[in-house]
């Protein structure tokens, strides 16, 4: 993870969001604060790639797809891999605090060319 919270490198662990994601990608996170300074959308819409703080696994963050947000405000967080992934359906919904942040990319790694 990146020293700057704002933004974050988080590492895919398993094959919940598959085929977006696979496993052992790195995906580039934005706060919420950070969001809302470059204008992206925050709390984020259904659609959106989030993550948030696994709610019975203290220190553990999930990659997962908004999929709805209820009446109350909160969110059901699924993986792309519904097969393959413990998310809202296991979970339950999320508060928008337990939500770390919005995915905005991936990185890569580089290749050297000789």
């Amino acid at each position: 993870m990146s020293t700057n919270p704002d933004v974050q490198a988080h590492r895919v662990q398993g094959w919940s969001m598959w085929p977006t994601l696979a496993e052992g990608s790195t995906v580039v996170v934005l706060s919420a604060a950070r969001c809302s300074a470059v204008g992206q959308q925050w709390p984020p819409e259904v659609g959106a790639i989030v993550v948030a703080r696994h709610p019975f696994r203290r220190g553990l963050a999930i990659v997962k797809r908004v999929a709805g947000v209820d009446a109350a405000g909160r969110f059901e967080l699924r993986g792309d891999a519904s097969i393959e992934s413990e998310d809202s359906g296991s979970l339950g919904s999320f508060e928008l605090e337990a939500l770390v942040g919005r995915v905005v990319g991936r990185m890569h790694a580089a290749v050297t060319v000789t």
